[in-house]
């Protein structure tokens, strides 16, 4: 008797296109990135997001340690998800701090167990 076994089919095009895996950031998300960006510029900026700016900045005779220029839409796709990335991870640990800090309420309770 044969058996019942069903045979897996492979498709005859088994090369990928990376053009259509490419992530790309809408300019919704661009926006966004730059306005947390501007914002993180107030406070202090992670030592790893600024060397990864200076990185990946291409500004010519920039000497200033203290101020990166950035232009954004110089930047590549996957470049601006890691930012994008870094920038989330940062924020995250911020929340998470804050979150530490707060003070919380007890409750103490007398000899009887009552409040």
């Amino acid at each position: 008797m044969p058996s019942s076994k069903k045979k897996k089919s492979t498709p005859n095009d088994t090369s990928v296109k990376p053009e259509a895996l490419k992530r790309m950031l809408t300019n919704e998300e661009k926006a966004k990135l730059t306005m947390e960006l501007e914002a993180l510029m107030d406070a202090e900026v992670p030592l790893n997001i600024v060397n990864f700016l200076q990185e990946h900045s291409h500004s010519e005779g920039q000497t200033n340690d203290d101020e990166i220029e950035v232009d954004l839409e110089a930047f590549s796709d996957d470049t601006l998800f890691t930012l994008r990335k870094l920038l989330d991870d940062h924020l995250l640990e911020k929340q998470k701090r804050q979150a530490k800090a707060e003070p919380c309420e007890m409750e103490i309770l007398n000899e009887s167990g009552r409040i």
